[in-house]
């Protein structure tokens, strides 16, 4: 099957908060249609410096993957980019208190040569999109989602 990856867009907005949480791998206006990593960090809200972990967990996310994409891919690999991203989290909020409960949601995916990975952790969605229609849809992981699933109450 032959693959063609047009400019990414990003969208996004601030809501209700005075600075933008969101961070996105490869940053607004460097994405190429040769990019085949994508990712989408969402700063929790509420939490301290949610613009910090959303930007760190991107790019040693980022890092990671793309510094050991020759290695095995499976659930294993994808863990431990997350552990390396906890550790450096962690180093980080060692060296800086103010970044103590940092927190931030993390999407992406991966095209690769044996397929295309998605990932996602916390209350943020993965979804795609072809011919108007959404085809694919993540469950986040929300208080709200385990409630619609479990019947307690409606998506409406």
């Amino acid at each position: 099957m032959k693959l063609s990856i047009k400019q990414p867009y990003y969208l996004n907005e601030t809501g209700k908060r005075q600075n933008n949480e969101d961070y996105m791998f490869p940053p607004p206006g460097n994405a190429t249609v040769e990019d085949r990593l994508f990712v989408v960090c969402d700063g929790v809200g509420g939490s301290e410096k949610g613009e910090v972990a959303s930007k760190l967990v991107s790019k040693v996310f980022s890092e990671y993957i793309l510094e050991h994409k020759n290695n095995k891919i499976d659930k294993t690999f994808f863990n431990n980019a997350l552990k390396h991203v906890e550790q450096k989290m962690t180093e980080h909020m060692a060296i800086n208190p103010n970044c103590q409960g940092m927190k931030t949601t993390i999407c992406f995916l991966w095209i690769h040569k044996n397929g295309a990975y998605i990932g996602w952790c916390g209350d943020s969605r993965v979804y795609q999109f072809r011919n108007g229609k959404i085809l694919y849809r993540t469950n986040d992981h929300s208080l709200v989602n385990e409630m619609v699933k479990s019947g307690e109450i409606t998506e409406e």
